[in-house]
């Protein structure tokens, strides 16, 4: 299967790609490492791209102008006007500082608008990262899943109540029950340590098929979000594919992040680029984030 190059601008690691605007043709993803937000409107072929003071684990628009931004020590606000707002963190949720040096890392926006947002340690420390939740209104926020290595995609089911994660360490995509605002049943729905790389971001189509990003794997794959099946694969040049997302009209083009960091391990030339393939399926509705 194809794909095209989308934005030739080569992050250092290219994370969380979201679609908004008209037509979901504002497409948004950051270079963590980078320390800074990457757009491109599809529609006029517009670039642009803003710093942050310190990394930035993700960028999710929100519904009345700017972004929730997974900065370091975060997360934040950042208004249309470029003002930031401190928003309740990890010292809030658990009640002490950090043990380990940590930063965020995967976010998505639940179909009840709700911002469930990971972290992981910067040295990959086993069981020393978690999953919380930030309530819709930004003014509180909650641990769910603790005792996790690297806390990464997130995604829910068409009809909103399995949800769909990833701690890339365990090789596998984990199912849970929604309940409300809770989750439960916790399973194994894919055994991905039998593919290349490292599962890493995910995003689920309107047939419920999850997409998963393969970290040092060149690739996407997409399995059935009921039996876990392999069906669908595109294959890339820059082995270190980290994340994928639905945007444009119909929500019918699939978004592709990818990272260069340390070229002895990724020397293709498109390390770091944003690809597009045509996956012959429609994505869900983009959820932005109210606060």
């Amino acid at each position: 299967m194809t794909y095209d190059v989308f934005d030739e601008r080569r992050c250092q690691l290219g994370e969380g790609p979201s679609a908004s605007g008209t037509d979901f043709q504002q497409l948004s993803w950051v270079d963590v490492s980078g320390c800074r937000v990457l757009s491109h409107d599809m529609a006029t072929g517009l670039q642009s791209e803003f710093s942050t003071s310190e990394q930035v684990s993700f960028a999710i628009p929100r519904e009345n102008g700017g972004y929730v931004l997974g900065l370091a020590n975060g997360p934040v606000l950042l208004d249309s006007g470029g003002q930031l707002e401190t928003l309740p963190g990890r010292r809030e949720a658990d009640g002490i500082e950090d043990p380990n040096p940590i930063r965020w890392n995967d976010a998505k926006v639940s179909p009840s608008g709700e911002l469930w947002l990971g972290t992981m340690t910067y040295e990959f420390l086993p069981g020393k990262s978690a999953l919380y939740r930030m309530s819709r209104d930004g003014r509180s926020i909650a641990r769910v899943l603790s005792d996790l290595t690297v806390s990464n995609g997130i995604g829910w089911s068409p009809d909103g109540t399995r949800m769909f994660f990833i701690d890339s360490p365990k090789r596998s995509v984990t199912i849970f029950d929604v309940d409300g605002s809770m989750i439960r049943n916790e399973r194994t729905l894919i055994d991905v340590s039998n593919y290349p790389g490292v599962p890493d971001g995910l995003c689920v189509d309107s047939a419920g098929g999850v997409w998963v990003a393969f970290w040092e794997g060149s690739a996407i794959r997409r399995f059935d979000g009921l039996d876990g099946s392999l069906t669908e694969e595109f294959r890339f040049a820059a082995s270190r594919i980290t994340s994928c997302a639905f945007g444009g009209p119909a929500l019918r083009q699939l978004f592709v992040t990818s990272a260069r960091e340390d070229s002895t391990v990724d020397e293709s030339a498109e390390a770091g680029m944003t690809f597009v393939v045509e996956p012959g399926v429609s994505g869900l509705f983009v959820n932005q984030y109210f606060g």
